[in-house]
C-alpha cells in the first residue's frame, strides 16, 4: 500500500533518515538514540507530528530501501523480526544475521513430556499485541524445530499465556517480573502462569497502596519450586491477599513467540548474556532479613492489605497503577542471599499474625491494616476502595465496624438465600475484560484501531 500525501521539509529528512543505514546490526542500534534504526523507530512512534498515512509512506521507503540492498549473504531468511507500530502498522524488519541464531538443538535441553513446537503465528501475535496496546514491540515467531530455550540473541521467550486473562501481564514486562527471574538464575520461559499472576496481583495492590513492590519483598511473600525444568509460585500462607485464582491454564506452553529484549518489550531490557537455556536448579529464595534495602516495611503492609479476588483484577484496574509502577525505584541487580537458616523471615509478630487470621475467617474482610493498627499499635495507611468490596477502609473504621458489617452482610445474604441466592463476589458485580476493551475501543492512540492493520514488507 502506498499514499501520495505530502510531507513536510522536516518530515522528509525524518523519512531519508529513517530509509538509509538498511545494514544496521539490531543488537548495535538497539539504545543508540544517534542510529538510523532509532531514528526510524522514532518517526513510526511520532504520532503527534506525522498522520497515520505519512507514517506508512515511511515504513514502505524504509522497507524498500532493504530491498535494494545485496548484503544478505550472512542473513538468516527465515528469522524476520515483525514491528507492531502505532495506528495497527506492523512493519518486517531485516532478516536476523546467522551469527545472532542460537542452535534449536541443545545438549541438555530434552525435557521429559516433551515441549511441542510453537502454536503462535503472525496473526495471533498481532492481535495480541494489538489487544496490549504493545506499540514499538517487535516479535519473530520460532521456526518448527525451535523451542522456548533457543530465542535469537538479543530476543526472549514468552508464552501468549502470559498476556491474556489468567495472568494479565502488560508490555512493556514490568521489572519484577525479569529482576526475579534473574535471581533465581533461570530463563523467563521456565515460569508457569502463576508465578507472574501473584507478581500481577501483589504489585497493583501495592500500588494502590502506595507502597512499591521491589524484588525482595515479593520474594518473602511467595513460595518457589521447580519440577522438571518448569518453576512454579504460591503465595505463603500467612500472606494470602488473594483469592480465585484459575486452577490452571489450559495449553499455556502451547503458543510462544520470541520478543526483542528493548525497552518497548521490557522495563528494565535483559541483556544479550541473560540465560535462555532451561536451567534444571534454580538460586533459593533468601532467608534472611539483611537486604541493601527496606523491604519488610512494603512486604508487610502489602500482606495486611484487605483480602482481594483475582476476578476483580481487570485490565482496567490494572491499567490505572501501570505509570506509577514503572515510576518507582528498587534495585535489581542484588544478588541474593541464602542461609543455612530453615526458617523464612516472619512479617508479623504472634500478636499481629492472629488478629489477621481471624479477620480471614471473617466472610466479609476487613482491611487488615486496619485491624492490625487497633489491636497491636502498628498504625499503617489504609487503602482506597478499589476492589469493589464493602468499603471499611476509613481510617476512623474500627473493629467493632468491622463486625457490624459482618452481622448485616450475613443478614443480607440470608434474605438472598430466600430468593435468587447469588454467590460470594458475584453480588459485587465484576466488570468483564470484554466490557473494558469495548468502551476503551474509540480511536487510532486510545485503544481501538480505526483501520484494518498493514503489514509492511
Amino acid at each position: 500500500m502506498s499514499t501520495s500525501k505530502k510531507l513536510s521539509r522536516e518530515q522528509k529528512g525524518k523519512m531519508r533518515a529513517a530509509s538509509s543505514g538498511s545494514g544496521d546490526d539490531l543488537e548495535t542500534v538497539r539504545g543508540s538514540e544517534g542510529s538510523q534504526e532509532a531514528v526510524h523507530r522514532e518517526a513510526m512512534m511520532d504520532t503527534e507530528n506525522l498522520s497515520r498515512a505519512q507514517r506508512v509512506l515511511i515504513s514502505e521507503s524504509r522497507v524498500q530501501s532493504r530491498k535494494d540492498d545485496d548484503g544478505r549473504d550472512h542473513v538468516d531468511d527465515q528469522m524476520i523480526p515483525i514491528s507492531f507500530y502505532p495506528g495497527n502498522i506492523f512493519e518486517e524488519q531485516p532478516p536476523l544475521d546467522r551469527e545472532r541464531v542460537r542452535p534449536s538443538v541443545v545438549e541438555g535441553q530434552d525435557w521429559r513430556g516433551g515441549v511441542e513446537k510453537t502454536r503462535s503465528t503472525v496473526e495471533s501475535v498481532t492481535r495480541l499485541l494489538r489487544a496490549r496496546d504493545a506499540a514499538g514491540v517487535t516479535f519473530i515467531i520460532p521456526n518448527s524445530d525451535q523451542r522456548p530455550w533457543s530465542p535469537p540473541k538479543g530476543y526472549q521467550c514468552v508464552y501468549e499465556s502470559y498476556f491474556e486473562g489468567d495472568t494479565k501481564l502488560w508490555f512493556p514486562i514490568p521489572r519484577i517480573v525479569t529482576a526475579f527471574a534473574m535471581r533465581r538464575g533461570a530463563a523467563l520461559s521456565q515460569f508457569l502462569n502463576g508465578a507472574w499472576r501473584l507478581a500481577v496481583a501483589l504489585t497493583i495492590i501495592g500500588a494502590e497502596a502506595g507502597v512499591p513492590l521491589n524484588v525482595r519483598a515479593f520474594e518473602e511473600l511467595v513460595s518457589a519450586k521447580i519440577k522438571g525444568g518448569l518453576i512454579s509460585l504460591k503465595i505463603r500462607p500467612n500472606y494470602n491477599v488473594v483469592t480465585g485464582y484459575p486452577n490452571k491454564t489450559n495449553n499455556w506452553q502451547r503458543s510462544y513467540f520470541y520478543v526483542k529484549s528493548d525497552r518497548a518489550a521490557f522495563e528494565e531490557p535483559l541483556r544479550t548474556g541473560y540465560r535462555v537455556l532451561w536451567a534444571r536448579e534454580m538460586v533459593a529464595l533468601p532467608n534472611t532479613a539483611e537486604y541493601e534495602e527496606d523491604f519488610l516495611t512494603s512486604a508487610r503492609l502489602i500482606a495486611s492489605q484487605r483480602q482481594d479476588h483475582w476476578n476483580n483484577f481487570s485490565y482496567r484496574r490494572i491499567s490505572r497503577s501501570i505509570g506509577w509502577i514503572s515510576q518507582q525505584v528498587w534495585r535489581s541487580d542484588t544478588i541474593p542471599i541464602v542461609t543455612n537458616k530453615t526458617k523464612r523471615v516472619n512479617l508479623f509478630n504472634s500478636a499481629e499474625q492472629r488478629e489477621i487470621n481471624r479477620a480471614r475467617a471473617m466472610r466479609t474482610i476487613p482491611n487488615l491494616s486496619l485491624v492490625v493498627a487497633k489491636k497491636v499499635g502498628s498504625a499503617k495507611k489504609s487503602q482506597p476502595d478499589t476492589a469493589g468490596s464493602p468499603n471499611l477502609g476509613d481510617p476512623s473504621a474500627t473493629e467493632s465496624d468491622a463486625e457490624a458489617q459482618l452481622e448485616k452482610d450475613q443478614q443480607e445474604e440470608t434474605a438472598r438465600r430466600g430468593g435468587r441466592g447469588c454467590r460470594g463476589n458475584e453480588r459485587w458485580g465484576f466488570l468483564s475484560s470484554r466490557a473494558f476493551w469495548v468502551r476503551g475501543e474509540k480511536e487510532e492512540g486510545k485503544g481501538r484501531f480505526s483501520r484494518d492493520p498493514i503489514l509492511v514488507r
